[in-house]
């Protein structure tokens, strides 16, 4: 008889123990359900950057080369207003000659009266 009862128990203990490994089953199927929707989450997150990426750099070479034609606008600006220095001292030189020339001409003329 008392075998008999320690068998119970032990059926008993046994089916606790079934019992628990299968909640521990479902914590575990539920905890790798989880884990896949954080990998998916992930992986979306991840092409989601790429893209961002693509388009900075997509936009970081259309600031580069609108740099760039900026830059060579600007050089030519330079060469332009350089140019036009040189032209500018070339006629107030010419004015200077004009200006010397009329004093003398005043003087000659003075002269002559």
């Amino acid at each position: 008889r008392k075998m008999g009862e320690s068998n119970a128990l032990l059926r008993e203990e046994a089916a606790g123990w079934r019992g628990e490994v299968e909640t521990y089953k479902r914590a575990c199927a539920g905890l790798k359900a989880q884990l896949n929707q954080v990998a998916v989450a992930e992986e979306g997150a991840r092409e989601e950057l790429n893209k961002q990426v693509l388009s900075l750099s997509g936009a970081q070479g259309a600031l580069r080369g609108e740099l760039d034609a900026t830059l060579r606008a600007l050089e030519e600006a330079r060469g332009g207003n350089r140019e036009l220095e040189a032209s500018n001292r070339g006629l107030c030189g010419e004015r200077d000659a004009l200006l010397r020339d009329r004093e003398g001409l005043r003087g000659e003329r003075d002269a002559l009266s």
